[in-house]
């Protein structure tokens, strides 16, 4: 199996992805576009093992070259992969750009989950509404102190194994 982290750029892929596999691997920073290549590692959870992969920030509207051979590594890495990952901030709420990236997860028939990061508070969690009008599973994770991603690698795992052989 196949997990992809995908969102905007700033949302908390790195740090989720870091945290997912208790490595270090990506470089988390605050300066947008840090992340440009794509990171994988190997994570078993609940004796079901997969590949995650940290895709760079999507741009929905690159402005230059870079930004469109960044989107299109980003975009081969999503065709590659059996469920998506779609970060968001909740300090943002639901932004065009996200609604951007669900309709274009939602072109590649995959699994999906909605996870609302920065969610680090009982207080900031109150804010999460909005983003249950997706229509996708959502889960409240903070990839800073690690809070809700137990839930989330059980609904990765639960959305793949309908399709186990």
């Amino acid at each position: 199996m196949h997990v992809t982290l995908i969102g905007r750029v700033n949302v908390g892929n790195s740090t989720l992805f870091n945290t997912l596999t208790e490595r270090h691997d990506a470089i988390v920073s605050s300066i947008p576009g840090t992340t440009r290549d794509t990171k994988h590692a190997h994570v078993t959870w609940r004796n079901c093992s997969f590949t995650l992969s940290d895709t760079a920030g999507l741009d929905v509207r690159p402005s230059n070259a870079l930004e469109q051979n960044v989107r299109t590594l980003s975009m081969n890495r999503i065709k590659e992969s059996d469920v998506l990952i779609i970060v968001v901030d909740i300090h943002d709420g639901l932004t065009s750009a996200d609604n951007t990236i669900i309709r274009l997860a939602r072109k590649e028939h995959k699994s999906l989950i909605l996870a609302v990061n920065k969610a680090d508070s009982p207080k900031i969690r109150m804010q999460a509404d909005v983003f249950y009008q997706t229509g996708l599973p959502v889960h409240l994770v903070s990839a800073k102190n690690g809070s809700g991603t137990g839930d989330l690698l059980d609904a990765v795992v639960a959305a793949y194994s309908p399709k186990k052989k």
